[in-house]
């Protein structure tokens, strides 16, 4: 690195060729860039980029739901970020450009409580899905008073569907209305259970349980 003494140029700064000129506290510095530069545009930061937009955009439509079922995994990052972090790593699936959500290996809720036991899907009517279990309060840490966390994705329409705390573990099932427009596609199926009274904060990942994926289901007329 060479300093350069203020003359008639005056302050430098920017990129020149293959040296990058500095000024710092009034003096002007001159690097040499490495040959190894990285060129934002390579085809490894492209795919970064493109895997980065895939995540976000699958879960936004679902960030308030994030926002409670990922609260005990908000040490230190907030939920959303963990669970960005989470589908980014875990999540996605194919090659640039043609990078796909694997819906199957979705988290869209973390903790410890007991998660749900065969979850699956249905659908009788274009308006509604049914997601069912089968009951196991007094398997580890699962009780009957455990309240059912569904959401419902669509990726057609990036939307999402979700409750939180409407049913109970012990019942077994949940009817979810959907709205019309969701005829003829296809949506996914997510699972998971918190607590009746769920303490938020350092305990809430005792309170709110892995989610399962309940498979897929294509709306019909």
């Amino acid at each position: 690195m060479a300093i350069v003494k203020i003359g008639i140029l005056g302050k430098i700064s920017g990129k020149v060729n293959d040296a990058v000129w500095v000024n710092q506290r009034g003096k002007n510095y001159v690097r040499k860039l490495p040959e190894h530069y990285n060129d934002a545009n390579t085809e490894l930061q492209a795919a970064q980029r493109l895997k980065f937009a895939v995540v976000m955009g699958f879960l936004k439509p679902m960030k308030d739901f994030i926002h409670i079922c990922y609260s005990g995994y908000a040490m230190k990052m907030n939920a959303f970020n963990a669970a960005f972090s989470h589908t980014f790593h875990h999540a996605v699936t194919g090659e640039y450009p043609d990078f796909v959500i694997d819906y199957s290996s979705v988290l869209v809720s973390r903790g410890s409580l007991a998660g749900a036991l065969n979850p699956a899907c249905e659908s009788s009517r274009p308006d509604a899905v049914c997601i069912c279990w089968d009951n196991n309060p007094g398997i580890g840490n699962a009780s009957e008073s455990d309240l059912a966390m569904v959401l419902i994705y669509n990726p057609d329409k990036r939307k999402a569907i979700y409750l939180t705390d409407s049913t109970k573990r012990t019942e077994g099932s949940i009817e979810v209305e959907v709205p019309a427009e969701f005829v003829d596609d296809t949506v996914h199926c997510y699972l998971g259970f918190m607590k009746s009274k769920p303490t938020f904060g350092r305990k809430t990942r005792d309170a709110i349980s892995d989610s399962r994926y309940a498979g897929s289901i294509r709306m019909i007329r």
